[in-house]
């Protein structure tokens, strides 16, 4: 076959063989570039169902047109044997990526969003992979993913092919319903990237065994192992993810796509902040790095809380121009707008200088802040001296904490209404404030909360006041 030409494609070399066809590389002569060509083996050219099922990989692939999908080209037959001509892809299959490099927790992330990507696409026009495995996986020299093989797609609309009762796809990548030969939904396509996801962080499958018979027993019977227990860096929330997505039980798993794909990028932005603080010299050193990092940043959160403000005092202010507009003509209107205008920003600048007033004072600038937060229960309260502190420069948050003084670090944890604990960090963990108790379990396993570690930058002023005055008598 090497170097003999089929149609208009000549053939360079023999890339693989497998149960569903030969694959070669070859040249298009027409177009001058190189493709991938995939022929039924000929020993099974007479089976009808496998013919039937080549060409509807053809079909299935050929109406899928996005960039996560290998784009195929033609499908035509010669000398009685079919070929489907594809877009060739200059790289290798996630297999052999993973195993030339380590990747991080962000990449591992990048990766399975991009195959997501590609199967919401697929899975909106009602093909379902079935057999979705690092080895159909490529990704090329410039980091696009894209999924091959849809030999074992299963049109929604087309029962003829595939029976319910049968069993396809590769076992450590299949969905329990698909071992049990049931129906399939795009739920199974979920499982199978749930374990790809797993095997990219751990670095191992999550269900192991040395045949097929031993993969199927524990896609079946067993539980994963946490990913904590391969990777410390795994955040409970991911955790949670990964637990959805590889649920027995199809009707607790994702039962689509999207909400899939929403959560990996939630789960994406924050391991983006994990690895731009992780390279910041003070935190390597950090002794609690791996404690802190398991905590969300809110930062952010909090000066967008005095931007929404003032978008609101802007959006009703046009409200009340456009009113007056109507009313009183355009010139009455500016000139009213304009006073309105000045109130506001006076209103906003006495308000802000009462606020200073209750936790700062004119003739001493040394306060305590973390004292002042202490007495604070209702979020919105914490969240306003929270960030004029900042302001002030009174407190030290999330990455800019200095670990190496472990007495005036402290972390707070609340909800949208009200500060649940807050504990202070010792040598030996940490300390609630509120129980009077050692803490029992890690930060990052306290659901629901947020949280963010704070350090008062006057305690070391307080100290020396005290030493001094001690001294003086």
């Amino acid at each position: 076959m090497i170097n003999s030409t089929i149609s208009h494609f000549r053939i360079l070399e023999k890339l693989d063989e497998g149960g569903m066809g030969v694959i070669y590389l070859a040249e298009d002569t027409y177009l001058n570039r190189r493709v991938v060509l995939k022929q039924l083996p000929a020993h099974l050219a007479k089976n009808k169902d496998l013919i039937c099922r080549f060409k509807q990989e053809a079909r299935a692939a050929a109406a899928l047109k996005h960039p996560n999908i290998v784009t195929v080209y033609e499908l035509f037959e010669q000398d009685g044997r079919l070929f489907i001509a594809m877009e060739y892809i200059d790289g290798v299959n996630l297999l052999e990526f993973t195993e030339q490099r380590a990747i991080t927790i962000k990449q591992a992330l990048v990766i399975v969003i991009q195959i997501c990507r590609g199967l919401r696409k697929a899975h909106s026009d009602g093909v379902i992979h079935r057999d979705i495995k690092p080895a159909n996986i490529m990704v090329d020299e410039e980091g696009w993913v894209k999924i091959l093989d849809f030999g074992l797609a299963k049109l929604r609309e087309n029962t003829n092919i595939t029976r319910t009762g049968s069993r396809m796809g590769t076992a450590p990548y299949s969905s329990p319903e698909q071992l049990r030969g049931e129906a399939l939904r795009p739920g199974a396509d979920i499982f199978s990237l749930g374990v790809i996801l797993y095997e990219l962080i751990a670095r191992q499958r999550p269900f192991k065994g040395n045949t097929d018979e031993e993969f199927i027993y524990a896609i079946l019977q067993k539980k994963p192992a946490l990913l904590t227990k391969h990777n410390n860096e795994v955040t409970a929330s991911l955790q949670k993810v990964i637990d959805k997505a590889l649920n027995k039980n199809v009707n607790a798993r994702y039962q689509n796509i999207d909400r899939f794909l929403h959560d990996l990028k939630k789960e994406k932005k924050f391991y983006a902040k994990y690895e731009k603080a992780l390279a910041r010299p003070a935190v390597r050193k950090s002794r609690a790095r791996n404690m802190s990092f398991h905590l969300r940043d809110i930062e952010s959160s909090v000066y967008r809380l005095g931007a929404a403000s003032l978008r609101v005092c802007l959006n009703q202010l046009k409200q009340v121009r456009c009113k007056t507009m109507t009313l009183l003509g355009k010139k009455a209107a500016a000139v009213l707008s304009a006073l309105v205008l000045v109130a506001v920003v006076c209103g906003i600048f006495y308000a802000q200088k009462e606020f200073r007033g209750r936790f700062t004072n004119a003739s001493n600038k040394t306060v305590e802040p973390i004292a002042a937060l202490l007495e604070m229960t209702d979020t919105p309260a914490f969240l306003q001296a929270f960030g004029e502190f900042q302001r002030l420069n009174l407190i030290a948050t999330g990455s800019q904490v200095n670990f190496d003084v472990v007495d005036n670090c402290y972390l707070f944890v609340f909800d949208s209404n009200d500060v649940a604990d807050v504990f202070k960090l010792k040598e030996d963990g940490l300390y609630s404030l509120q129980s009077q108790k050692s803490m029992k379990k890690p930060p990052h396993e306290l659901a629901g909360k947020k949280r963010v570690w704070v350090q008062d930058l006057t305690a070391k002023s307080r100290r020396a006041e005290v030493i001094r005055k001690a001294e003086s008598k």
